[in-house]
C-alpha cells in the first residue's frame, strides 16, 4: 500500500469527548481520578484502500473529567529512533504524561518535545514528522 490515509477525529464536550480513529495511532487519555493512562481504542480501517472492506467507523464517547489530559500523535512521535534504531514507542510518552500531569498542557508539550530529543540523535531530520496534541481540562 502507498496510498492511504489515517486519520483520528475528536469532539470536545463540556464533560466528554466522541471521537472516531481510522487506523491512526491510539490516543491516550490520562485520568486525573485514578493517575493512569488509557488508550483509546484503534478499531477503523485505512482509508482510501478500496480494496479493503469498507466497515463503518465506530464513533466512541468518553468521559472528560478535570485535570483528564487527552493525547493525540502521529507516529512519527513513537518511531523516533535512538542511535542504534530503537524506535522510543509510545511508553515514555505516557510516563511523560503522568509525570507531568499537574502542569499545564503547554508545559507537557514541552516535556514531550524535551524527551524525543533526548531520546533520538535524530531528532532534527524527524521532527517533520512529529505532530501531537495535548488538552487538558
Amino acid at each position: 500500500l502507498t496510498n492511504y490515509l489515517t486519520g483520528i477525529s475528536v469532539r470536545l464536550e463540556k464533560d466528554s469527548m466522541t471521537y472516531v480513529n481510522a487506523a491512526h495511532p491510539p490516543g491516550l487519555l490520562y485520568r486525573a481520578k485514578t493517575g493512569r493512562i488509557m488508550q483509546l481504542p484503534n478499531d477503523g480501517i485505512l482509508l482510501g484502500v478500496p480494496e479493503l472492506k469498507a466497515e463503518p467507523i465506530i464513533s466512541r464517547k468518553a468521559a472528560v473529567l478535570p485535570g483528564d489530559i487527552l493525547f493525540l500523535y502521529t507516529d512519527g512521535l513513537t518511531e523516533a529512533a535512538d542511535a542504534s534504531g530503537e524506535m522510543m514507542g509510545v511508553e515514555p510518552v505516557a510516563r511523560c504524561i503522568v509525570e507531568n500531569a499537574g502542569a499545564r498542557a503547554s508545559e507537557i508539550q514541552d516535556r514531550v518535545i524535551e524527551l524525543v530529543q533526548s531520546y533520538s540523535s535524530q531528532f532534527d531530520q524527524v521532527r517533520y514528522d512529529i505532530t501531537f496534541i495535548v488538552a487538558k481540562r
